[in-house]
């Protein structure tokens, strides 16, 4: 499916309509317009794919594993970020990555090809360093935070929208720990998030309508019932 959905937007452009003789035959990719066009589902692992295999002149099919193995590098060092989010803790940071590169789930998810979850995790992971991180004292300097927010925050938007809710929770919860230790209200974070959104909405535009449209689509699709002894990803 994904690599399907590649090919095609490796070769043509995002809203070309299929010809009926492609329809037929002649290019079965083309059946994935309706999943993204007048579906709006998310593509974001679909449009990385298609670019390495732009950049390398090998089939989607041929560098699906080595895209999915890069994700989940980045992941890894996306946790690693995570925990280093208050200071130079490297061996806690070295460790934390080490848990997660021999956690089941991590490699399993690898080996099933769940190549939206695997990014997109790395990207809520990021993104969620980000939001933690400590900030500084001056409104200027904050810019740039901002900016990497809004773009690893777009991404994620269009690559697995249906984490961003953790992020959000998180520096919810970061933010109530603030203002408990230091009864100040957390200005700057607040800003940072406020900030962020904003820049994520200009980045995506209309893209804005896939964000909230496979949100919707996968959160009713999960309350259907589903065969276990057929699904083969059923957890």
């Amino acid at each position: 499916n994904y690599c399907f959905a590649a090919e095609r937007f490796k070769d043509f452009g995002f809203w070309r309509v299929p010809t009926p003789e492609e329809l037929a035959g002649r290019d079965w990719s083309q059946y994935y317009w309706f999943m993204h066009v007048p579906g709006l589902m998310r593509f974001g692992s679909e449009h990385v794919l298609a670019w390495i295999s732009a950049l390398t002149g090998i089939k989607s099919l041929g560098v699906f594993m080595p895209v999915i193995i890069g994700f989940g590098l980045v992941q890894l060092f996306a946790a690693a970020g995570l925990t280093l989010h208050h200071g130079r803790w490297r061996r806690r940071a070295l460790l934390g990555a080490a848990l997660l590169a021999v956690s089941p789930l991590f490699m399993l998810g690898m080996l099933y090809q769940l190549i939206a979850q695997v990014g997109g995790l790395a990207l809520l992971l990021a993104a969620t360093a980000f939001l933690t991180a400590r900030l500084p004292a001056t409104r200027r300097r904050l810019i740039p935070h901002i900016a990497v927010l809004s773009l690893v925050g777009a991404a994620l938007a269009i690559f697995y929208p249906e984490v961003t809710a953790f992020a959000v929770l998180t520096v919810l919860l970061v933010g109530a720990v603030e203002f408990i230790r230091h009864r100040t209200f957390p200005t700057a974070r607040l800003g940072l998030v406020m900030y962020g959104i904003v820049g994520v909405i200009v980045l995506l535009r209309h893209n804005i309508l896939s964000y909230l449209f496979t949100i919707l689509y996968q959160f009713g699709s999960g309350f259907r019932t589903v065969d276990l002894s057929l699904s083969l990803f059923p957890y």
